[in-house]
């Protein structure tokens, strides 16, 4: 995470040996947040497949994409 003057940016990612890779960011402006996550279940998972589509958006190469946005009441960054 890197931050100042009320602005955080920072990287999430995930791609050692598991079952779900992950990649994403994460932006605040004051009391503003948006998480982006992209998510590639492994393909031999069929479970997790299952429970992922559920979730976000579908994307052409298999994974999911995730978007949450909104706003932190109470802190004035």
């Amino acid at each position: 995470l890197q931050g100042s003057g009320g602005v955080i940016d920072g990287q999430i990612s995930h791609r050692g040996q598991a079952d779900l890779r992950v990649e994403g960011d994460l932006q605040m402006r004051g009391q503003q947040y948006r998480l982006t996550v992209r998510l590639w279940p492994d393909p031999s998972q069929p479970e997790l497949i299952n429970a992922l589509q559920w979730v976000g958006q579908p994307m052409a190469d298999g994974g999911r994409l995730l978007i949450v946005e909104g706003v932190v009441q109470g802190w004035s960054g």
